[in-house]
């Protein structure tokens, strides 16, 4: 397991940005896709590679949050849409905070019965994540993905076609329901655990 380093440039939660950097051997030029990204320039796992002069694609359903990421991000491609396993629209519930807003049933009743404010629901359009990285991804090799999506990082792996896109290294939500699921998924699909801390789960891809 990989020990967190302690870096003054780190924008993540929790250094995630640190370890994903270090196990990846600090490159300098590389490929990311940030699902939920929330933010271009705060608890964002990515800004640290695009300073360095990294792209990649953020996924981000929030309209307002969204704009940012054209304003900041411009050489990304940005998407105002969310990743599920099916393709069409979805109820996404914006919550107060908004760090907790989600395309999850279960998670958004969960929030509500703990006292959250439920600002609105709005139909988002989703795709699944094979579909984003078939167009936008196709032929680039991915160095890592950043799924933080409240309750609903499953879905997002699920949607993927392991077969064709394989990360280099993955990062999702830890905790929840389906934080079990999820590795097995990984597993099965040839990544193993090399890091966790009290937000995030990082999987490697076994040589």
């Amino acid at each position: 397991m990989v020990k967190r380093g302690f870096l003054n440039s780190s924008f993540s939660q929790n250094e995630e940005d640190v370890v994903i950097d270090n196990l990846l051997g600090n490159k300098p030029h590389g490929f990311y896709v940030d699902v939920g990204a929330y933010n271009p320039t705060r608890m964002s796992n990515t800004k640290r590679f695009y300073l360095r002069g990294w792209t990649g694609i953020n996924v981000e359903p929030d309209p307002e949050k969204f704009k940012k990421f054209c304003k900041y991000r411009p050489k990304d491609v940005n998407l105002n849409i969310g990743i599920a396993n099916r393709n069409g629209k979805l109820t996404y519930f914006k919550f107060e905070p908004d760090t907790l807003s989600t395309f999850s049933k279960e998670a958004a009743d969960t929030y509500q019965r703990e006292g959250l404010r439920l600002v609105g629901t709005h139909k988002i359009k989703i795709s699944k994540l094979s579909d984003v990285l078939e167009k936008h991804a196709n032929g680039k090799q991915i160095d890592f993905i950043s799924i933080d999506v409240e309750g609903y990082d499953h879905e997002v792996l699920k949607s993927n076609n392991w077969k064709k896109f394989k990360p280099t290294l993955v990062c999702i939500e830890a905790g929840g329901d389906f934080e079990k699921d999820s590795e097995k998924l990984l597993n099965r699909v040839g990544y193993r655990k090399v890091c966790k801390n009290h937000n995030n789960l990082i999987f490697l891809l076994k040589s």
